[in-house]
């Protein structure tokens, strides 16, 4: 993490491509922001709610999780169109349904490109299942056929039993994939780095949240008046305000549970 994946895929960004970023909803707001940053010339739309897909446009990329993939992607595909799938390991299960719809979006696609510096820990077929979503099984493996002999792989009572891969099949993954390490770029690295992540929160907290803001008054001056007397308790805002604090926290909790369970896996 933090090698700059987003911003090498950003670099490769052919111009005026139409691109579709699949990453989870805590990481959505910081593509959108790098986007801004680093590639101005593309536009960037977040997508929220089910149903809500539809194909970017030239020169625009959008940013949904994968959650809101749609079951049968539309049809009037864009040409030229990029997929980017963000901590892809994620797609790694063949009967995930997030999986099967990565891979009819990927089939609608010019190019799929993956990231992710999450090891896929359980066992190959867990690999395969990434690399035939980015149509780079064959390229790499030469098919189904030559992944289980690189890895081993022997039918067993219960199915494939894999054993230990030969020494050529991260020879033959390199054809496919670009690999960046800590030790690699560790000049580079700054001694700690620091990333702010938007949420999104429902309309409702929004309104919640500019009604507390309201009663503070409309000057900076008239706040800060009004925030000693809630401080002080003497206030009558300061259950409105109270509630509003107690919500957006709730909101904040949600998305920072989302964020540990990314780490833990």
């Amino acid at each position: 993490m933090g090698l700059g994946k987003t911003l090498q895929v950003l670099a490769a960004l052919p111009a005026e491509a139409p691109v579709a970023v699949v990453a989870p909803a805590i990481a959505k707001a910081v593509w959108r922001d790098e986007i801004a940053r680093w590639r101005p010339d593309f536009s960037a739309s977040v997508f929220k709610g089910r149903g809500s897909f539809r194909w970017p446009r030239a020169g625009e990329v959008v940013i949904l999780n994968p959650e809101l993939l749609p079951a049968e992607p539309p049809p009037g595909e864009p040409e030229g169109l990029v997929l980017v799938l963000d901590e892809a390991h994620l797609f790694k299960g063949r009967k995930a349904l997030r999986s099967k719809r990565a891979r009819a979006l990927a089939e609608k696609s010019a190019r799929v490109w993956a990231c992710t510096a999450t090891p896929l820990l359980r066992d190959p077929a867990d690999l395969w299942t990434l690399l035939s979503i980015l149509k780079l099984g064959v390229e790499a493996f030469g098919g189904w056929i030559g992944f289980l002999r690189e890895f081993n792989a022997v039918h067993g009572r219960y199915g494939l039993v894999w054993g230990a891969p030969r020494s050529t099949a991260a020879e033959k993954l390199r054809r496919v994939t670009l690999r960046r390490t800590k030790k690699q770029v560790l000049a580079e690295i700054p001694a700690k780095s620091r990333q702010f992540v938007s949420i999104e929160i429902t309309s409702s907290l929004a309104k919640e949240l500019d009604s507390a803001w309201a009663e503070l008054g409309d000057s900076e001056h008239a706040r800060k008046s009004r925030l000693e007397e809630i401080l002080a308790g003497t206030a009558p805002g300061i259950a409105r305000l109270s509630r509003a604090r107690e919500l957006l926290a709730q909101a904040k909790a949600l998305a920072v549970e989302e964020l540990i369970e990314q780490l833990e896996e």
